[in-house]
This record gives structure tokens, C-alpha cells and sequence, in this order.
């Protein structure tokens, strides 16, 4: 997350000021605040992050963190949690919260489509006020470095939830909702399935060359940071004309009624295909290492509980035969 985050914040400005432009022009709630105008739309990414740092020093470039990381644990329990559930439902497992996806043949690839969808769509409940909070203080940074003497009205993550709270209610805080549901179920649905499907190829790919023949660890290690990385970069482009629209929608003053198709229309007219992919590089370059990361992560813990759990069954028998020493020695083993 810390490695990624400044390309987020690149990102955001650059879609959040891409309909500023159109602000004064739609008169169907698609509209924008002014988010600093056209600059960041403009800018690429290293200058972005200059004038970024030329007004806010390093510390700039993390506005907006604490609500993300406080919440990335139940994030991340939240995705992959319900993403084993799913997969052991649809594997017709009899206890669907053991983890019984971690041992046995592969899943097939639809499996981990439909588990990745419905695992981002619940996990939406957790991430939309955290995204709104987020993007809400990225802007407001973009703000104050075009108009240094605007009012902040936030003074720091926690005083924006409140506020937005206080003001808005529970609506105000979960407002994009309904298209953050559609585009991370879309692309979780997307990132598992891709994958899995690209870490297989490439483990097998290379387990064929002679210098990974007698070392499949490295390959499968390598495969899984390939697919990772791919799955999350491609998985992301799928999604990013959503992202746009619902970055500029939780922008946007909360007075305003989300108007979605309303902001894609004024957008694709005045911009074109370059207003749904606005951001798109800097969302790439931080996805790829984020998400090949996250699965190295996740393949290592399933290895290691694997490997927990085959101890226990050695332990189990043993135990019950009476064998002291014995259990000793497995116990010692499995802690």
C-alpha cells in the first residue's frame, strides 16, 4: 500500500480533474467541484508528483493514508476471506469456513471468477467510505496547491468522516456505492480468475527450462508474481472508465445527486477516450507491483497453513495411540 500509494494519488487527481472542465457546463448533476482545475489533467505523472511536493514536501504524497490503512486489514479479510468461503460452496464442501481450498486439486478457473465477484462486491461495504474519505482529501490538496488561500475544509481523515457524516448522514459517507459494487465485483472477479489462470502458465512455462527443473519453488514463485501483477494491471484497465466516473462522483460536493451516465456523456464528448482512461498509467504502474506483492503474500500463508495442517494430521493418531515420545517429537514439530 505505502509502495503504491503516491501513483493512487496521482491517479485520483488526474481523474477528479478530468470533468472539472465540464463543471460549468452540465446542467444534469454531472458536474464536479472544482478539484484544481485543469493542471493535474494535464500534467503527467512525475510532474503531478512534483508540484505535489514542491508545495507539501514528501509528506504530500501520503494525504489521505490513514483511512486506507486503518481499514486494510478488515479490507483484505473481507476479500480473500469470503473469497475461500465461495470457492469452498462451489467446490460442494460440507463446512464452507474451513479451509479445505487450500489443499486439494486446483479450482477450476470459473470458480475463482465467481468467488473473486462476489468477494469484491462485499468487500464494497468496507471500501466505499474509505475511498470517498480518500479521494475527498487528495482533492482538497489539489485544491490548496491552485488556490493557496481557499478555505481547507478538512483538517485531517477523521474529521472528514465525521464531518461528511454529520452533515450527510450514512448516505453521504457510502455515496458511489452502488458503481463501486459493479466495478469491484467486476474486476476481483477478473484479478482471481486471471490469476490463476496466468500463474499456472507461466509456473509451467518455466518449470520446462533446465535451470527451473530442479528448482520449482523459484518457478512457481516467479509465476505467481507474473500473474499477480498481470492479473492486477489487467484487471484494473477493465474497470477504469468505472473508476473515473466514480472518482469524480465521490469528488464532488454532496449536495450534487451522483449522476453517473450523465458524467460519462459530458466526459466522452469533451474528452473522448482519453476521459475514461484518465489516470490509467499511473493506476497501472501501481497496481502491478501491489497486486504481485498481495498474491506472494497470500500463496505463502496458504503454504504455510498447509503445511500446519498436514502436521496436525500426523499429530492427531499419535496422540491418540499413546505414543509420548513420539507426540513430543510432532508437537515440537507443528509449533
Amino acid at each position: 500500500m505505502l509502495l503504491g500509494y503516491p501513483f493512487e494519488l496521482v491517479k485520483v487527481q488526474q481523474q477528479a480533474s478530468a470533468g472539472s472542465s465540464s463543471a460549468s457546463n452540465s446542467n444534469r448533476g454531472a458536474k464536479i467541484g472544482r478539484t484544481g482545475g485543469s493542471s493535474a489533467q494535464q500534467s503527467g505523472i512525475l510532474q503531478v508528483l512534483r508540484q505535489t511536493t514542491r508545495t507539501g514536501g514528501v509528506r504530500a504524497l501520503f494525504r489521505g493514508l490513514p483511512a486506507p490503512l486503518a481499514t486494510a486489514l478488515p479490507v483484505y479479510i473481507a476479500q480473500f476471506g469470503c473469497y475461500g468461503v465461495m470457492l469452498n460452496y462451489l467446490a460442494g464442501s460440507p463446512n464452507v469456513w474451513k479451509l479445505t481450498h487450500a489443499s486439494g486439486p486446483p479450482a477450476p478457473l470459473t470458480h475463482h471468477l465467481v468467488a473473486g465477484t462476489v468477494a469484491g462486491t462485499a468487500s464494497t461495504l468496507i471500501t466505499t467510505p474509505t475511498d470517498l474519505v480518500k479521494i475527498r482529501m487528495m482533492t482538497q490538496q489539489q485544491q490548496q496547491r491552485t488556490n493557496p488561500s481557499a478555505e481547507k475544509p478538512y483538517r485531517n481523515s477523521l474529521h472528514c468522516a465525521a464531518s461528511v457524516l454529520k452533515s450527510h448522514g450514512l448516505p453521504g459517507l457510502y455515496r458511489g456505492l452502488c458503481l463501486n459494487a459493479v466495478k469491484d465485483g467486476l474486476s476481483f472477479g477478473a484479478y482471481f480468475y486471471l490469476y490463476h489462470l496466468l500463474s499456472r502458465s507461466a509456473a509451467s512455462w518455466l518449470s520446462t527450462h533446465k535451470r527451473m527443473v530442479e528448482r520449482p519453488k523459484l518457478a512457481n514463485t516467479i509465476g505467481t508474481i507474473v500473474g499477480g501483477g498481470m492479473a492486477g494491471a489487467l484487471s484494473w484497465t477493465l474497470v477504469h472508465p468505472l473508476d473515473v466516473i466514480k472518482s469524480i462522483i465521490q469528488a464532488q460536493s454532496l449536495d450534487i445527486k451522483p449522476a453517473p451516465i450523465a458524467i460519462a456523456r459530458q466526459g466522452w464528448r469533451e474528452g473522448g477516450r482519453r476521459f475514461l482512461f484518465r489516470g490509467w498509467c499511473a493506476n497501472t504502474m501501481r497496481a502491478f507491483p501491489c497486486c504481485a506483492a498481495t498474491f506472494v503474500v497470500y500463496d505463502s500463508l496458504l503454504t504455510t497453513m498447509r503445511r500446519r495442517k498436514q502436521d496436525l494430521v500426523r499429530f492427531v493418531p499419535l496422540a491418540a495411540s499413546g505414543k509420548d515420545e513420539d507426540c513430543h517429537c510432532e508437537t515440537a514439530h507443528a509449533h
